[in-house]
């Protein structure tokens, strides 16, 4: 099979394919080691360029897109307090984007490619069953420190150690991997796979992280209607079996009093749900004073006690919203970039994954596992801060990664096979 980039210097190549399966194990577990992997990867990348003295670079059909949005990062550095605070805000957010070419210029053959997969699986498993753990014990023992009680149970916080980001790496995660299955079910793994998605399925669940629920619900809406009317019945029944178990665990959580807490936006509504519509208003009014490019890194929280709407915020100013807070950093003008990035990404993937339904090769499978984590994120940003999070930017852009390959290799040989 026909590699993506010819590398001469094989060792180096071999330090960055080590820093990306080590980021395929940790990236789920811990944001140290995982960003360890991703320089280690950056080395072995960037190393081969400077050791060969050329450019190594794969052409994908996300550079225009990412460019812009790029550019309307670069001015948002320039609008910052200092260039010093800038550069900081700008690489801690975006600095992933890297992982996402290390990907593509570095994983070269099928083989390493399913490694990345199975590495993934792996610690998205093991997230998920210390997180169920957590779920029914109670403790966080890497922090030592007890879990807040949500119901007869607690909320699990996984390795990462928040329990909004544990939701939306393990989100994330499911998204990916699940259309693997139907690339593996001729095999033994699938018995594997199959439990191992039971149990990061279950663990987003358990998060009670209802923006990674809000990802859940609309990805589940999607793939019920991409696999077509044979596997409604099918998904509807999985849906029921979820219901049952949730009633038996949980049965104060289908009462109509809990179900409706999640809508309730009433000044007898939960804090959450009224803070959040209060910190959407200040948010809209900082954007419309700021519109085109935003009032750049570093200035957000300052700009924010200016133009907030009069709540007991209890010390919070992030807006919760990815949209918002891209709009509030970069303006209108990033947002439109973001927004023509992603949704780009999407264009870009369907005409690879929509013929991959039950018998996708396996280029299929991932270019399908990055359309349903873009479609997730974008929603579950709706009422969190995805993207602006690192730990869960940084399997975002493994994960749109891992499909643009995906689109890559399967173009590739299909012009190959005429």
């Amino acid at each position: 099979m026909n590699s993506i980039t010819q590398f001469k210097s094989e060792p180096l190549r071999s330090i960055g394919k080590f820093g990306l399966f080590g980021f395929a194990l940790f990236g789920p577990v811990s944001i140290a080691l995982s960003q360890i992997c991703i320089a280690i990867a950056l080395l072995g990348w960037l190393g081969g360029m400077i050791a060969e003295r050329r450019v190594i670079w794969r052409k994908t059909p996300l550079d225009f897109p990412i460019l812009l949005f790029v550019l309307s990062q670069v001015i948002a550095v320039i609008n910052a307090k200092t260039v010093g605070d800038g550069l900081r805000g700008w690489i801690n957010k975006d600095w992933f984007i890297l992982l996402y070419y290390a990907v593509i210029n570095l994983i070269d053959n099928e083989d390493d490619f399913k490694w990345l997969v199975k590495l993934t699986l792996f610690s998205a498993t093991l997230s998920a069953l210390y997180g169920i753990f957590q779920h029914f014990d109670g403790w966080d023992y890497i922090r030592d420190k007890a879990l807040r009680k949500r119901g007869p149970y607690f909320r699990p916080r996984g390795f990462v150690g928040f329990t909004l980001t544990y939701g939306g790496i393990q989100l994330t995660m499911f998204a990916l991997l699940a259309p693997f299955y139907f690339y593996f079910k001729n095999s033994r793994f699938r018995h594997y796979l199959l439990a191992a998605l039971a149990l990061i399925f279950l663990s987003v669940l358990i998060s009670f992280a209802r923006s990674a629920w809000m990802g859940l619900i609309v990805l589940l809406a999607v793939a019920i209607g991409f696999y077509g009317r044979r596997n409604t019945l099918y998904a509807y029944a999985g849906i029921a079996i979820v219901a049952l178990l949730v009633w038996f665990l949980y049965p104060e959580f289908l009462h109509k009093t809990f179900i409706y807490s999640l809508i309730d936006t009433s000044e007898t509504a939960p804090f959450s749900n009224r803070v959040r519509l209060k910190l959407w208003e200040s948010s809209v009014k900082l954007i419309s004073n700021y519109p085109v490019f935003g009032v750049g890194f570093g200035n957000m929280n300052g700009y924010f006690d200016l133009y907030r709407v009069p709540f007991d915020y209890r010390g919070l100013k992030e807006p919760h919203n990815d949209l918002l807070r891209t709009a509030i950093t970069s303006g209108l003008f990033g947002l439109g970039a973001f927004l023509f990035m992603w949704l780009s990404a999407l264009k870009k993937k369907w005409p690879v994954v929509k013929s991959a339904r039950f018998n996708p090769s396996l280029w299929q499978a991932a270019a399908l596992g990055g359309f349903f984590v873009i479609i997730a994120m974008l929603f579950a940003g709706i009422t969190q801060e995805y993207y602006h999070d690192a730990e869960n930017a940084e399997v975002w852009w493994f994960a749109v990664a891992i499909a643009t390959l995906g689109v890559i290799k399967f173009n590739q040989e299909d012009i190959q096979n005429g």
